[in-house]
């Protein structure tokens, strides 16, 4: 090393804390400065120089059912490493929860890794939660590496799990009209939950996610091709999606950001989207003889039953339409009829409202209309 050149530099932070780390070289001596900047106050110091413990080698410490916890320190004790025996084509749930500032990482290594020094097989570049699926059977190690922008002591957990449904594919079904109720833990393994429904016919989606006021979650919307449809990402409380959509297979995804704890109700609600429409005599225009009754009909698509409006008006040649009454009648199988008889000559006309269930939107149509007159002469 040539005289007076420099290894490393730090400066305090607002605590007036600074440490480094450095691997010095054998017969050679190095003198440490502590200065005082040009813009800051004078006082007093303390100094420790100590000898680093040697850095974790492959495999690292067994990794149990309740994984692990600890603390690392950003200069002194910057690695922790942990193994567990992962089968081939199983795939796991991984979180490495930090409640510290920086981006602490996780680097995942092969069976048979003899350094880590080595290039990982996968891991998490800021903490956080994934997915694995190994691709050999064999004891594989986890590096748990400390935020460099950090010094100081950082905490950590790490856990990893066998993935079910509830986190991967197929996903549990989330069945229309009733509510799943279920909590995430961010803090260890369990973050995500997965859901899945179909849908028949172009519907009126509503997904309805309850939680407190604080609850850190995102709901999420996807098709069966992992493409997102919507994300509700980054916010607390409750959370709702809505939309029209088309036929084919969904998934919901309920995740706990921010490492949070929240409790939540879900609950998926798909209503056909209808069409209707109403007609005098089977037609949308008719002209009849005075005392001459009409059968007025709506005409729901698709065929769903449910309750249905007509509105019945008349013309007034100065005041234009006026009302004149109103029938509410039951759809069956998508029809519903009711008899009108006009009072008088002139002209009238219908309009008409589905009004809807549970598991259909509702939708209006018209008008028809109609004349009652006697034939010109």
């Amino acid at each position: 090393m040539d005289p007076g050149s420099n290894v490393d530099c730090q400066q305090t932070d607002r605590h007036g804390r600074a440490a480094l780390a450095f691997k010095p070289a054998a017969d050679t001596t190095y003198l440490i400065r502590v200065a005082q900047l040009s813009d800051s106050s004078p006082g007093t110091f303390s100094l420790n120089v100590l000898a680093l413990p040697p850095p974790p080698r492959p495999p690292g410490a067994p990794l149990g059912a309740r994984g692990a916890e600890g603390a690392l320190d950003g200069t002194l004790a910057p690695k922790a490493a942990y193994s567990m025996r992962l089968t081939a084509g199983t795939t796991y749930k991984i979180n490495l929860f930090k409640p510290n500032e920086g981006c602490m990482q996780l680097k995942i290594f092969e069976p048979g890794t003899a350094s880590f020094d080595a290039g990982p097989a996968a891991g998490l570049s800021c903490a956080g939660y994934r997915l694995f699926t190994p691709r050999i059977t064999g004891v594989w190690s986890f590096l748990i590496v400390a935020a460099p922008s950090n010094p100081g002591r950082q905490f950590y957990s790490l856990h990893v799990a066998v993935a079910t449904s509830k986190e991967t594919a197929p996903g549990t079904f989330l069945p229309n009209l009733r509510p799943i109720t279920d909590r995430l833990n961010g803090e260890r393994i369990d973050v995500v939950r997965l859901y899945r429904f179909n849908v028949i016919q172009r519907s009126d989606l509503e997904l309805d996610l309850m939680a407190g006021s604080d609850a850190p979650l995102n709901l999420k919307l996807l098709n069966d091709e992992g493409r997102y449809l919507q994300c509700n990402c980054g916010s607390t409380g409750q959370e709702t999606i809505r939309r029209q959509i088309s036929p084919g297979r969904y998934f919901v995804v309920v995740e706990a950001h921010s490492f949070g704890i929240a409790q939540f109700r879900l609950t998926l609600q798909l209503r056909l989207i209808t069409h209707v429409k109403v007609t005098f005599d089977g037609t949308g225009y008719e002209e009849i003889a005075p005392a001459g009754a009409i059968r007025v009909a709506a005409h729901v698509t698709p065929r769903v039953d449910g309750p249905v409006t007509i509105e019945i008006q008349r013309f007034d040649p100065v005041e234009r339409w006026q009302f004149y009454r109103v029938y509410h009648v039951q759809a069956i199988n998508g029809l519903a009829e009711v008899g009108f008889l006009p009072p008088h000559i002139g002209r009238w006309r219908a309009w008409v409202s589905y009004n809807g269930t549970r598991t259909a939107s509702p939708a209006t149509g018209g008008p028809a209309q109609a004349l009652v007159a006697e034939s010109l002469q």
